[in-house]
């Protein structure tokens, strides 16, 4: 099994954690919201209808319910090979030298394979997330 962990600051828009390898599956947890919120998804959420492609999201405030999140809000497997033009705080990488372990990608950066996490609320911006990712053995 491959696993990847880190964390990242929140854009509110569309960001990659290009982990190095397309993960069966991811958690995110933004631990620096008001309310807890967590975004699970796996590949059986892919053979869903499209409603629930990008997984499934809970925040923990009172009165809310679990939410599903189409590709484009939650999660969304992004496939590497795109080399950044310029720094790009959208796109993250994996540096095992660095205190922070997933930054943004720099100019002449190939991504490698990752994931994409879309607006859901665990992706907001300035707000710091954690994340889980795993690949199982075939």
């Amino acid at each position: 099994m491959k696993m990847a962990s880190g964390t990242f600051k929140g854009t509110g828009a569309a960001l990659v954690i290009a982990c190095g390898f397309l993960p069966d599956y991811v958690k995110v947890v933004n631990i620096s919201g008001e309310d807890i919120e967590v975004l699970e998804w796996n590949r059986g959420c892919l053979d869903g209808p499209s409603t629930i492609a990008g997984g499934v999201l809970r925040v923990a405030a009172q009165g809310t319910n679990d939410a599903r999140q189409n590709a484009a809000v939650g999660i969304s497997l992004h496939e590497g090979g795109e080399t950044i033009g310029s720094s790009n705080t959208s796109k993250f990488i994996y540096k095992p030298d660095d205190d922070v372990s997933f930054t943004p990608a720099g100019e002449g950066v190939v991504l490698p394979d990752g994931f994409q996490i879309g607006t859901a609320a665990v992706n907001e911006s300035t707000e710091v997330a954690y994340f889980e990712a795993g690949l199982f053995d075939n």
